[in-house]
């Protein structure tokens, strides 16, 4: 009996017993200012984070996200609950499926206090700030919708001063917090009990980082592509329609149709018809990059060219002219992204427009028209602005497994 104890406490000591160890750790992410997107090199943070926690159980992700006081106070609380989302968005693009929460806190004073400390501001500039701005309430503005706090900022600290924070604290505030709790597996001869909560470490660069966790189940990769876009110019409500396929990286083919006027009565004594189509073709100059997605996110600067071509009936009083319209065009359009499924258009454009036109004339009540004899072609031809819009946009997408090996593989 005793030979047998010995065996099993031999066993129980030679074989190890698994425990789980509790780590909290954080991350910052920056972005630019007044930009929801992360540049390449914060996304390139993330990822690499993620691809180091391959081996421990994620039990949570809270993403804070904060803004400058740059800008009006409104805009400011968007950004920062934007930022948080983004990021909140792009991990669970990665593959973590662990429970995710985002929150915005808006304008970051905290940070710029603990900055204010650490800055290369002068002791005098320090005190006249801390006397004068932080004992202000951060959630009044005045009456241009700017916080009071920033106001009285650049009143009490100068330009000079204000340029000098703008420049390099301001930068440090327009981020995300990923604050991640997770449990590291780790063997021990006897059973032991998990760590005391870790204090959260900094992970700036991330490649130094000692995050080791992994996403559960979420090792398959999952990429989004925008098949084609719909679109719509609100300057013309509910008359238009129009679509847009990207083509490559830097490209797009779109087209719109328009019919703003389309009515007559019945005793063909008025009229008041238009219809015309146009087909564009367009060069991106620098897409941005989305998390998440693979290919063209038809957003940012761009230059296209265009034909176009209708018809129009106008008629009052039994007096009409009715045509054609073509030509061309060449316009600019600067693209957003509003929500995740909804884009904004701004489009500007010059060109030539032919309009051929024929006048006619209606002598009884419902009759047929009649146009004058011998029937004659009038011609106004026109060079200058063509186009305008304000165009809101809602991309069609699919979601697919990613390539292996992809270097933009989400």
């Amino acid at each position: 009996m005793k030979r047998t104890l010995t065996i099993l406490l031999s066993l129980s000591v030679s074989f190890s017993l698994t425990a789980q160890e509790r780590h909290i750790s954080k991350l910052h992410v920056y972005f630019g200012n007044a930009q929801v997107e992360l540049e390449q090199v914060q996304r390139d943070t993330l990822r690499t984070a993620c691809d180091s926690l391959r081996k421990c159980s994620i039990q949570s992700i809270h993403v804070d996200g904060y803004a400058s006081p740059t800008g009006p106070f409104l805009f400011n609380e968007y950004l920062a609950n934007t930022r948080a989302n983004f990021v909140a968005d792009y991990l669970t693009s990665l593959g973590v499926t662990c429970d995710i929460t985002a929150e915005g806190h808006g304008e970051d004073w905290k940070g710029f206090h603990e900055g204010l400390n650490t800055s290369v501001v002068s002791s005098e500039s320090k005190n006249v700030i801390e006397r004068e701005v932080m004992s202000l309430n951060t959630n009044r503005v005045n009456e241009k919708g700017l916080s009071e706090r920033n106001v009285r900022l650049q009143a009490v600290a100068g330009k000079k001063v204000y340029n000098r924070l703008a420049n390099e604290l301001f930068p440090t505030l327009r981020r995300a917090d990923v604050t991640i709790e997770y449990y590291k597996k780790i063997k021990t001869a006897v059973p032991v009990s998990p760590a005391p909560e870790s204090k959260p470490l900094l992970l700036q660069p991330v490649s130094q980082s000692i995050l080791a966790c992994a996403s559960g189940s979420g090792n398959t990769a999952y990429e989004r592509r925008i098949i084609f876009a719909l679109r719509s110019n609100a300057l013309l409500p509910l008359t238009n329609i129009g679509i847009i396929v990207p083509i490559g990286k830097h490209f797009s083919i779109g087209g719109d149709w328009y019919s703003p006027w389309f009515w007559h009565d019945r005793k063909n004594s008025w009229c008041l018809e238009f219809q015309a189509a146009d087909v564009e073709f367009r060069y991106w100059f620098n897409p941005r990059q989305l998390a998440g997605y693979h290919g063209h996110s038809l957003t940012g600067h761009s230059i296209g060219i265009g034909v176009f071509a209708g018809h129009y009936d106008f008629e009052k009083q039994y007096d009409g002219f009715q045509g054609e319209v073509y030509g061309g065009y060449v316009d600019y359009t600067y693209a957003l992204w509003l929500a995740k499924y909804l884009r904004l258009e701004f489009s500007l454009g010059i060109g030539y427009a032919r309009l051929p036109w024929r006048q006619y004339h209606v002598y009884t009540y419902g009759g047929k028209l009649l146009r004058p004899r011998p029937v004659k072609d009038n011609f106004i031809n026109w060079f200058g602005p063509l186009k305008a819009g304000v165009s809101l946009v809602v991309p069609i997408e699919i979601k697919y497994k990613a390539k292996e090996g992809r270097k933009d593989a989400q």
